[in-house]
This record gives C-alpha cells, structure tokens and sequence, in this order.
C-alpha cells in the first residue's frame, strides 16, 4: 500500500512538473512573440518618423491593402520587380499599384519611399503611400491604366527622348528633329555639355535626387537611344538592364569619388 501512495505521488509529481514545464513554454512563447511583434511595430514606427516628408503620404494598414487586392490574389498580380511582387488594387476610388518588398529590406524600403516622395514629374508615377506594419513593407504607386510605359514608347529613340524630357523638364522638339549623328554630336556640344557642366541640365524638381554618377549614367543611355543608324541602338531589354543597375547602384549611395567625368568623350564613344 505505501509502495502505491509512494508511486501515485511520484506520478503525480511528475505529472505537475510536465504540466509546469508546458506552462512555462507556453508562457516564454507568448512572450517572445508579443516581444517579437512590439519590436516589429517599434521597428516600423521608427522607420515612419525617419521619413521626412511621410506626412504628405498616406500611411495605409495591412487590412486595407488586403482588400484592395482580393489578399494579394493572383488575379490581381500584375508583374515582379527586382525587390517584390506588385499587384492591382483598388484603393478611396483610386487604382493603384502595390509592390509588396520580400524579405527585410528596410535601408531600401526606406530609400524608395523617400527617393520617390520627392519627386513630382508628369512623366513619373506618384507615390499615393506606404505600409510598414507587423515586420511587412509595401509601397502604392499610381497605377498606369491606359497600360506600361513599354506600351505607349514606339521605338527606342522615343524612349530616348522621354529619357531627355524626365531629365530636363523641357521639350525635346530639337532632339526629335535631329537626322545623324553629326547633328547628334552637335547638338551635345551646344545643348548638353555647357549646361552639364555648370549643374543647370537637370530639371529643378528632380535635381538631388540621385548621384551624378548615375546621372552620368542615365545620359550616356539616353544617348544610346538617340544615335543612328537606328540598327545600332539597344534593344528596351538591354536598357531596362541597365537603368535597373544604375538605380539599385543610386539607392545604395555609393558613389565613386574618384570617378572622373568625362562626360563629352564618353558620349561620342557611343555614337562613334
């Protein structure tokens, strides 16, 4: 009989310890993810105040998001960028583009969401807001319904020529009506080089925006698109390629002080 009280308190004491042990489990899990969430939430609050000029953006939730795109359903999936997939939503009557950043990717979450906040050009698409909740980063953008840039560019040259117009702000009336290189040349003597030079060829409402490395960079494509026979051009492949390079570069803020400008040789190697 003892030795039956004796097994039944040792079962019992085993059964309390399990019992607690689970308790604590159950408990220190909680804890780590209420901790995990608060952080997230902190993380994310934080990021908002770094954004200088936030307040003129909407700040949307998850909730909301969700229903502008069916849960981010794949009928409303529209494409994928280098960072994330972007889908059609429908947000206060306004569609819009909504590009959900994969990963922990806050430095460029932060980067894009300022970068583009500053810019107003009628040839660049508005950022309406962002959502930053619960560690999930996403950015609406006004959404192109009468379709993509690539639908509405002709050839290469126009998209050279829409290069040349987000770039100054002004008509490229001169550029189109240019025939050869040998105008081309001339015409990046007289127009491009002296104001390059003296920091008066970029519009105003962009200028600072980037790095002049990747200026240097934006211009010498543009010219690519520019030059004849229209043979030699590059294909919009090989310039998406290219512009994604430069923008990933910008968005880094690595510029090569050394680098040295060359920028009327460079040009005429391309069209040489």
């Amino acid at each position: 009989m003892n030795r039956f009280f004796w097994m039944l308190k040792h079962n019992t004491l085993m059964v309390v310890y399990i019992v607690a042990a689970f308790a604590i489990l159950v408990i220190v899990t909680a804890l780590f993810w209420i901790y995990k969430t608060f952080c997230k939430t902190r993380v994310c609050d934080s990021n908002n105040k770094r954004l200088g000029m936030s307040q003129d953006l909407f700040k949307f939730s998850i909730e909301e998001l969700k229903q502008a795109t069916n849960n981010f359903g794949e009928s409303n999936l529209i494409g994928s960028g280098s960072f994330g997939p972007v889908y059609n939503g429908l947000i206060r009557d306004t569609i819009v583009a909504i590009k959900k950043l994969s990963g922990s990717l806050h430095p460029r979450f932060l980067a894009e969401v300022t970068y583009l906040s500053t810019i107003r050009h009628r040839n660049v698409v508005n950022l309406f807001g962002y959502c930053c909740e619960n560690g999930q980063q996403m950015i609406v953008y006004e959404n192109l319904v009468n379709g993509s840039l690539q639908d509405h560019l002709h050839d290469v040259h126009s998209f050279g020529l829409f290069l040349l117009e987000l770039l100054t702000g002004e008509d490229t009336k001169e550029a189109k009506a240019l025939t050869s290189n040998d105008e081309l040349i001339q015409w990046i003597n007289v127009e491009i080089k002296p104001r390059f030079c003296s920091n008066t060829f970029v519009d105003k409402r962009i200028n600072g925006t980037f790095t002049r490395e990747a200026l240097n960079s934006v211009m010498i494509i543009m010219v690519k698109c520019l030059k004849f026979p229209a043979i030699t051009r590059p294909k919009m492949e090989e310039i998406v390629t290219e512009l994604e390079k430069v923008y990933q570069k910008d968005l880094t803020g690595e510029e090569d002080c050394s680098t040295k400008f060359t920028l009327g040789s460079e040009l005429f190697s391309m069209i040489a």
